[in-house]
């Protein structure tokens, strides 16, 4: 899925989403592949997935997460591949992950998006998130749960 998002969509997927630097990695050869983000245990660590089959073979579309960070507040992040963008998948996704956030006892949930992400500001206010604080043209988004 995330060859097929655009350099702005796939920017904002990670965009402060614990740095890669802090990822746990293993090298397999000459590769380093980091795992944190493949590492879901279902409890700290949530990827919800939207599927789709074209000619038999399953793609991912969608992807929402949450990692718990130290103080137990899930941050979260969410993609949609461009093709299959402005459709309500990014809001369904994101709808299950709060469900499953409040089911967890999750006491809050935030992101941080780029100032001028208006797309992903919107459905994050449509949901209940507010900007919280503004740093070097980025927002912080939180959502009391």
């Amino acid at each position: 899925m995330y060859k097929s998002l655009s350099d702005k969509s796939r920017k904002s997927l990670f965009k402060g989403y614990r740095s890669f630097s802090s990822w746990r990695a293993i090298q397999i050869g000459k590769s380093k592949i980091y795992v944190d983000g493949l590492d879901i245990d279902y409890k700290n660590k949530i990827s919800l997935v939207a599927v789709i089959t074209i000619k038999g073979k399953k793609k991912i579309i969608g992807d929402a997460r949450y990692y718990l960070d130290k103080n137990g507040r899930a941050e979260i992040s969410l993609a949609v591949s461009d093709k299959y963008q402005n459709k309500g998948l990014g809001q369904l996704l994101l709808q299950k992950l709060i469900k499953l956030m409040k089911k967890r006892k999750i006491k809050s949930a935030y992101a941080i998006i780029d100032e001028g992400e208006e797309k992903i500001k919107h459905i994050l206010k449509k949901f209940g998130f507010k900007a919280t604080e503004k740093v070097s043209g980025e927002i912080l988004m939180e959502l009391k749960l």
